[in-house]
């Protein structure tokens, strides 16, 4: 399926000084979430609350957040990465094209 994108740059410099002063950061979010037997993907800037883990991940470093039933709100953060860590997931993510793992 298609994923609905609007790049960072699309936010002025109004909406991220507003955002600031509202004490919110704002970050470019990649959402998946599952209706039915289809997936809705989404990449876009996000505003979000200081408090929120996504808010803290900054340069290199990324995160991802899972919502469950159970765990309700599971967030896991990658420190900086490094050239070596970026091209290991790279590599990783080429065998899985190769042996049909993406769609």
């Amino acid at each position: 399926s298609d994923v609905d994108r609007t790049g960072i740059t699309e936010v002025t410099n109004a909406e991220a000084q507003a955002a600031l002063a509202a004490g919110e950061h704002i970050k470019l979010l990649c959402e998946a979430v599952r209706e039915g037997d289809t997936v809705r993907a989404s990449v876009r800037p996000t505003r979000l609350p200081a408090s929120n883990p996504l808010a803290q991940v900054r340069q290199t470093s990324s995160a991802v957040t899972f919502e469950t039933d159970t765990l309700h709100h599971l967030t896991v953060i990658e420190g900086d990465t490094d050239p070596t860590t970026t091209a290991f997931g790279m590599l990783v993510d080429m065998i899985n094209i190769a042996r049909g793992r993406f769609h």
